[in-house]
């Protein structure tokens, strides 16, 4: 999977000084998994 088809970096990102939790993505994008928004952000790593 490419960076840009990542759907965690289409969500509404704040400023990169204010990093997110991992609960408050899965508020952002109530439709993804918690094992998805796992590998999603294991690949963004």
């Amino acid at each position: 999977m490419k960076k840009t088809d990542c759907p965690i970096l289409a969500a509404d990102s704040p400023p990169a000084d204010s990093p997110l939790r991992f609960k408050e993505l899965q508020r952002r994008m109530p439709k993804m998994t918690h094992a998805t928004l796992s590998v999603q952000l294991k690949t963004l790593i």
